[in-house]
């Protein structure tokens, strides 16, 4: 099924609107290279109500997710944003790197408009710490996740449960060596604590042997330098999307100080 996309279009001398069909629409996202974030926005991460499944951003994302894109079965950035960003729950997004004005990250569930697009995912969620405290649902959050990527998306998918940081860096650096397609999607799921450095005004990824004495950050990732790996990774469309985990944002607003 098709849909038709109105698209405002300012000439110098006209204004005038033109109609693109759903495989036009996305002919020209994939022209452009992505490298946006979405992320919660608190300064640590939120666990919600126990009793319930999933983190309250998490229950949003995948409610956005199993939309499936709605009649043409094309899911954008602008249409998972209006999910997570109603009304009780605050996020950010933005983007980093090499992103391109007009980029968009578009998941899509019809096989035939997806064509020789190839989707990859790494999740990387951690649950289990030694020096800081235990939570409950980024695993169970990173195999829901899992099972809605590959099922409606035809994600390949590799979840990382409590990674050390040697298998955090050596999943991204392995990512470096694929040879992608121009419309190939690469998303990146990170849930768990997060650490801003005030003297070192440093945004910090917490892994579950990180050591809240350890002055040299040693145990952790730097954000700014998981930022340069990911832009580095040789695809046109890359997706960071972070629930607490420093919330990859560019400013020090979150962590758990």
């Amino acid at each position: 099924m098709k849909r038709i996309l109105l698209i405002a279009c300012f000439a110098p001398v006209l204004g005038w609107t033109q109609e693109l069909t759903t495989e036009q629409f996305l002919e020209r996202k994939f022209r452009f290279q992505t490298r946006k974030y979405l992320s919660s926005a608190g300064k640590s991460y939120q666990q919600g109500d126990l009793q319930t499944q999933h983190s309250p951003f998490m229950s949003r994302f995948l409610q956005a997710l199993r939309t499936e894109g709605g009649s043409d079965q094309v899911l954008s950035l602008p249409e998972v944003l209006a999910v997570i960003g109603a009304p009780g729950l605050e996020t950010r997004l933005g983007s980093f790197g090499e992103d391109e004005p007009g980029s968009d990250f578009v998941f899509i569930s019809n096989e035939t408009l997806r064509k020789t697009q190839k989707n990859y995912a790494l999740l990387i969620c951690t649950d289990q710490y030694k020096d800081w405290e235990d939570l409950q649902k980024p695993i169970r959050d990173g195999k829901a996740l899992r099972a809605d990527l590959e099922s409606l998306y035809d994600f390949q998918v590799n979840l990382l449960e409590n990674p050390s940081k040697a298998e955090v860096i050596g999943a991204i650096l392995e990512s470096t060596k694929r040879e992608y397609n121009q419309d190939d999607n690469l998303l990146i799921f990170m849930a768990g604590h997060g650490y801003y450095d005030e003297v070192l005004r440093q945004g910090y990824l917490v892994l579950s042997e990180s050591q809240k004495q350890d002055d040299s950050r040693d145990s952790f990732i730097a954000i700014q330098y998981l930022r340069k790996l990911l832009d580095n990774i040789p695809i046109r469309h890359t997706l960071v999307v972070a629930d607490g985990a420093m919330g990859f944002v560019p400013d020090p607003v979150n962590g758990d100080r």
